[in-house]
């Protein structure tokens, strides 16, 4: 049996587990929502990061012509753009406080410039 044929074959599997393992990466309520939450326009990260990892597949295990890997350009691309965000915050430096304590608060939190 092909190599293709088999991964063909457990498709959807292989491909929940890969949405599995990209979303163990994000902070663990990040990860619950974007796992549990399926409408996709509640949820675009993780309906985007499914077609990605949908169309990397078929790319992978399908001789495409140029013309075709070209059609999965545009999720494929959604996919990097959404893991390139940063998840964090900004650095200390970033913002201030009016006030020395180090814990800004909605009346002294200023954005430097």
């Amino acid at each position: 049996m092909k190599l293709e044929k088999l991964l063909s074959q457990h498709k959807t599997a292989l491909i929940k587990r890969w949405f599995d393992e990209v979303v163990r990466t994000y902070p663990v309520g990040t990860a619950k929502f974007l796992k549990q939450q399926k409408d996709p326009f509640a949820n675009p990260v993780g309906r985007t990061t499914l077609n990605g990892l949908e169309a990397l597949f078929d790319v992978l295990t399908t001789g495409m012509d140029r013309e075709a890997i070209n059609s999965f350009w545009i999720p494929l691309s959604a996919f990097a753009r959404f893991r390139t965000l940063p998840l964090h915050r900004p650095p200390p430096s970033f913002c201030s406080s009016s006030r020395s304590s180090g814990k800004p608060s909605a009346k002294n939190f200023r954005i430097r410039r």
